[in-house]
């Protein structure tokens, strides 16, 4: 859950009503009618990268953590206080989870990622968003403030 929470600041994903989460069960995990392997998934990221919904200036300065010594995590200074994320603070698995997936995925990659899903072409955003190379160094940013958080205790 760490890992999911960490990523969901990571995303700005302050939008987080119960409706855009959910609880699946994959397949063959629940053939005896209990799911026995649960997946937690944010199912709608609608409004996330940054506080006005694909925002990269205002997505690049929020921080990954309000208190990076006490690995504390906070959705405060986004829209409506962070909705209903609490402040948390985050393990140490979870951020060595996230962090070890994140650090998995190229430049290349994130560049085809955010161009693919046409994040550089939305009407509202600024000339510089309109390159994936910014959308990356911004995301590196962020795998890099996760990085130098830790070790988060338990």
């Amino acid at each position: 859950m760490d890992a999911l929470r960490l990523m969901a600041v990571l995303l700005a994903h302050w939008d987080n009503k119960a409706e855009n989460q959910r609880l699946v069960c994959p397949e063959g995990a629940g053939d005896t009618g209990s799911c026995t392997a649960p997946v937690a998934i944010v199912q709608d990221l609608g409004a996330t990268f940054g506080p006005l919904k694909v925002d990269l200036a205002n997505w690049s300065r929020t921080p990954m953590w309000s208190d990076a010594k006490t690995c504390t995590v906070s959705m405060e200074t986004l829209p409506y206080k962070g909705s209903t994320f609490p402040k948390r603070r985050i393990s140490e698995a979870g951020r060595k989870m996230l962090l070890g997936l994140l650090e998995q995925v190229s430049d290349q990659q994130l560049a085809e990622l955010f161009t693919a899903s046409r994040i550089t072409s939305y009407d509202q955003i600024s000339a510089a968003a309109r390159d994936a190379g910014p959308w990356v160094a911004a995301f590196r940013e962020k795998v890099k403030q996760i990085r130098a958080a830790g070790p988060c205790g338990q």
